[in-house]
């Protein structure tokens, strides 16, 4: 018997689910945070276990690196809240004593927790249609409006522009550790200005009747479909749910699903983004204030995120020679994701 196994069926003992009914189907892709993840299926019935650990990332500029055992408890029962009301969140199993998890050893020594879920089927879909970005914004509607009533002082609040400028810091300390030459210090510390503006006009304080709850990481890979019906079936991310604003979310949602060629692409489209405003009926509820936030925490969400930061602390730090075409490469992605803002406020018929 393997140690994944053996630790797989030390956990099911805590669902209440007979452990040698276990067949693991396979393991999942492994990611940032170090989980381990596994579909698996018990009394024939198929399942995702996830088992987390308590330290999952060293540095990571997110409060959602290493979650604590409450707000791991309070996410549960924000997933519960959601299902409750139609959203198609996971649904998780509870254990025996009720609770979010259980507690088991990996073959290394280290703790970890195993949450369970009902696996969920569908598709991701990667490359976008105006289709797809309409569904979004209507998903995106009824899960903040579902989010309305929901009271928590456990969840962390997460206002991007804040986690901006810990970026901005984290750029700032790397510049001067190194010996860049004139030239490069000179493109860096102009990006870095440029960002510092940016935070300027897109941050607001907002109030507690202005924070919802929400998912910051509501892309493409968390999303399924029904491919018949072309419909949202299933959201598998739980772990970045916080306290945030609905324009910082929406924000995030136009950058992801305007995009015409997949994830990795930098190019977007005009249309797409009005499309996901459209779904999201976005004209009933944004201020003229909202809509002027848009351009700079657009640029923000593709030119100032953690990747973009950890590839140029890399630059910095062992190949400043690219790091100028690396920097103009986000000059030209900041001026698309700005351009997106122009055609956002509509009005429907």
């Amino acid at each position: 018997m393997s140690e994944k196994f053996r630790m797989i069926q030390e956990a099911l003992g805590g669902f209440g689910l007979d452990s040698n009914t276990l067949v693991v189907r396979r393991k999942l892709p492994d990611n940032w945070h170090g989980d381990l993840h596994y579909k698996i299926a018990v009394e024939g019935k198929s399942y995702s276990a996830r088992f987390m650990a308590y330290q999952r990332a060293k540095e990571d500029a997110s409060p959602f690196a290493n979650l604590a055992d409450e707000v791991l408890r309070e996410q549960m029962r924000y997933v519960d809240h959601l299902l409750a009301r139609g959203i198609p969140f996971m649904k998780r199993v509870k254990t025996t004593e009720g609770d979010a998890f259980v507690l088991v050893e990996d073959d290394r020594g280290v703790i970890r927790r195993c949450m369970l879920f009902e696996w969920m089927d569908g598709v991701h879909i990667t490359v976008n249609t105006e289709e797809v970005a309409f569904r979004m914004g209507e998903m995106a509607r009824r899960y903040h409006d579902a989010s309305q009533g929901f009271a928590t002082d456990v969840l962390p609040r997460k206002i991007h522009t804040e986690n901006y400028l810990q970026m901005i810091e984290l750029l700032g300390r790397e510049r001067d550790k190194r010996a860049l030459t004139g030239k490069v210090r000179k493109r860096l510390n102009a990006y870095i200005a440029h960002a510092n503006e940016q935070i300027r006009s897109g941050h607001r304080d907002p109030s507690e009747s202005d924070l919802l709850v929400m998912t910051s990481d509501l892309n493409s890979v968390n999303v399924l479909w029904e491919e018949t019906s072309r419909t949202i079936n299933g959201i598998i991310d739980f772990e970045h749910l916080s306290l945030s604003d609905r324009v910082q979310d929406l924000t995030w949602l136009i950058k992801w699903y305007s995009r015409t060629e997949g994830m990795h692409s930098h190019k977007v489209s005009n249309q797409l983004a009005q499309a996901l405003m459209y779904g999201y009926r976005a004209h009933e509820l944004l201020t003229d204030d909202d809509y002027a936030r848009f351009p700079a925490l657009l640029w923000l969400s593709g030119c100032l995120n953690w990747n973009f930061v950890q590839k140029t602390v890399k630059l910095i730090q062992s190949d400043s020679d690219k790091l100028v075409d690396h920097l103009d490469r986000f000059v030209e992605r900041g001026k698309l994701l700005t351009g997106l803002a122009s055609d956002l406020k509509l009005t429907l018929f």
